[in-house]
């Protein structure tokens, strides 16, 4: 099932109104008379043939007044929605109130604000300020509720704070919405509403029923997580997860710090930068002690100590600038953590024995040299132990380096065989471009060939470790080959080139910790990172090289005349054309295709297609491909 908030309509009471006054068989319930201060019950029918409210409770003035409950029927004399709670009649016969709004199987379904009108025979309706409980427990409080229901679901208006509430206690707050994307789930959009099954958002209202209330999908954006346990993190929210970044953490007993977190994960937590200046400078010059005693310029007691730019943290028990137990060394930016034996020479510190983790998984525990890994241990890779040893944060071990020796293996054959593939692709473009100059005359030869420009487009687009600049000059070289029929030379010299890039050997960066150092003794030198397990990418000359072109003025023409044919293209199939611009990282400067299209919501999907696969942002194009499915109904954005 899959709503359409933006075809259903939210009828208040002022709507309503306008509504059955044309109506000529509206009777309106009449206002009782001589009824006493007390406790009765009295039923509101509007007209035999539409909706009645029953109050049962306290009457004052004649009019329902104090606790009470009620009753609401629709049309058909169904009870529709029971209710209870402290009511107060106003003038004209409204009704409003504080109380709870029930299902016909007596669960709650509304706590708060209570509305309705007499002589409409409504009374049991909720009000724009409350909290609406799913069947599971699940919660959304607002003050921006238009209508709640059991059956035709919940609206409330966006761009407003709500609550989100799980059944084990944890909250988040913040602007309730759903983003055009999310790493979490494929959000569909036709133009005007971003859904999800069961939750649909426009610019005009959020309408969801109770099974799109299931976990925090309308947690997006800024926001506060607060846990049941009393801890409370903020940050930034892609439905309900906690995004990758620098995020605000409060304790249960109010003390504020700093963590990063990666793939979901809080790392060390660290004082935050607010805290940090009022923080004493004592022992280690640049370093400031958050917790403890400082004696004679030394540490001493419980520390929790952090260095000047408030990344490096250490903590634990010392004695006169010693380390007198276990102590814990962490790094916020990386999630590096050092937790083990510590001690003090020549006015250092480093570490002798210890566990080395990175956001809270485990990679080595054994002999350390100052704070880099040095001598045997024990590793973790991929979740296994295994024996391991290093020498000053390099791993020397036989096993590793066989290791090592396959991965190459590997990654060789890996690219042969995509450079086999790229070049098949190629051919299959030359081919289809050749078949449809022979078919066709005029414009349809301009259309075989940036048929065949598409495809060589997506071929370049899945080499992995190139920039986007290159990238497009890789695509523009292509193009220019197709175009010329084969006198530029570009598909043959990337072929050529690309097989010469994967027939060498790509030596990976090695594990270790080094870096900074605390203290001026060099065996304890100590490490504030740890260098990323990576490959080393081609350098730009050669993937120059590949496109078989450089950064030239003939480069920004023959992109030009691509953009143009593109246009000619589109304007003889009666398609619309856009500038579809990308950009891959802040470094790089955007970069621009002409697109043609027919429909707003495929012209849409390929925007997104274009950013992701120019990109290679190999994580979303399962997205993109969906996307371009149900918006152009083919996968890869080509409209049918």
């Amino acid at each position: 099932m899959h709503l359409r908030a933006a075809s259903r309509t939210t009828i208040g009471l002022g709507a309503m109104s306008m509504l059955l006054a044309g109506c000529t068989q509206f009777t309106p319930a009449a206002m009782p008379t001589g009824i006493p201060d007390g406790v009765y019950t009295h039923r509101f029918q509007a007209n035999p043939s539409l909706s009645a409210f029953e109050y049962s409770g306290e009457w004052k003035g004649g009019v329902p007044q104090g606790k009470g409950s009620g009753r609401g029927f629709d049309i058909n004399g169904t009870l529709s929605a029971t209710c209870k709670g402290d009511f107060r009649t106003l003038q004209s016969g409204y009704l409003e109130g504080d109380g709870e709004i029930y299902r016909p199987d007596g669960t709650v379904l509304f706590r708060g604000q209570l509305t309705g009108s007499l002589t409409f025979g409504a009374g049991c309706m909720a009000g724009s300020k409350g909290t609406y409980i799913s069947p599971t427990g699940w919660t959304v409080s607002s003050e921006k509720f238009t209508m709640v229901s059991f059956s035709a679901g919940v609206y409330l208006l966006p761009g407003s704070t709500c609550t989100l509430g799980d059944p084990q206690g944890n909250t988040w707050t913040g602007t309730c919405n759903l983003p055009a994307q999310s790493k979490h789930a494929n959000i569909a959009f036709d133009g005007a509403t971003y859904s999800l099954p069961y939750l649909e958002v426009t610019s005009q209202v959020i309408h969801f029923t109770a099974l799109g209330i299931v976990n925090f999908t309308l947690a997006n954006g800024p926001g506060v997580m607060r846990y049941a346990n009393g801890e409370q993190v903020q940050g930034n929210f892609d439905l309900g997860h906690l995004d990758d970044g620098l995020v605000q953490v409060t304790s249960p007993d109010g003390k504020v710090s700093q963590a990063m977190v990666s793939n979901g994960k809080l790392g060390p937590r660290h004082m935050a930068s607010s805290q940090l200046a009022s923080a004493k400078s004592c022992g280690f010059p640049g370093w400031r002690l958050a917790s403890g005693t400082c004696e004679q310029n030394s540490w001493s007691g419980t520390v929790d100590a952090y260095d000047a730019s408030g990344m490096e943290r250490i903590a634990g028990p010392f004695k006169k600038g010693v380390p007198a137990g276990t102590v814990t060394w962490s790094r916020l930016d990386s999630g590096l953590q050092i937790r083990g034996t510590m001690v003090a020479v020549n006015g250092g510190l480093g570490f002798t024995k210890g566990q080395v983790s990175i956001n809270e998984t485990p990679i080595y525990e054994g002999e350390i040299s100052g704070f880099a890994p040095n001598g045997n241990g024990i590793c973790t890779v991929d979740g296994s132990p295994e024996r391991c040893e290093y020498s000053h944060g390099e791993r020397i071990d036989a096993l590793y380096k066989t290791r090592l020796e396959n991965n190459r293996l590997r990654r060789e054959m890996a690219a042969n065989q995509e450079a086999q593939q790229l070049a098949q692709q190629q051919a299959a473009a030359r081919q289809q471009a050749q078949a449809q100059a022979e078919a066709d005359s005029g414009g349809g030869d301009l259309f075989g060939k940036v048929m065949a420009i598409g495809i060589g487009a997506g071929a370049v687009s899945s080499v992995s470790g190139v920039s986007s600049e290159i990238r497009n000059q890789m695509i523009t070289g292509m193009a220019a080959d197709i175009l010329t029929d084969g006198q530029a030379g570009g598909i043959a010299t990337a072929q050529q080139n690309l097989g010469v890039q994967n027939a060498g050997s790509v030596q990976p960066a090695v594990s270790a910790l080094s870096g900074a150092s605390m203290g001026s003794n060099g065996v304890l030198k100590g490490s504030s990172a740890v260098a990323s397990h990576t490959e080393t990418d081609a350098s730009n000359a050669t993937l120059q090289n590949i496109a078989g072109i450089g950064s030239t003025p003939g480069h920004a023409e023959r992109s030009q005349q691509l953009d143009d044919i593109v246009a000619q293209v589109a304007a003889d199939a009666g398609m619309k054309t856009y500038d579809a611009t990308y950009q891959c990282s802040p470094e790089e400067q955007p970069q621009h295709v002409t697109v043609p299209y027919k429909s707003e919501a495929c012209r849409v999907a390929k925007q997104n297609w274009f950013q992701v696969y120019a990109c290679n942002d190999v994580e979303h194009m399962g997205a993109a491909n969906q996307k371009c499915l149900e918006s152009c109904g083919n996968a890869g954005c080509d409209e049918q």
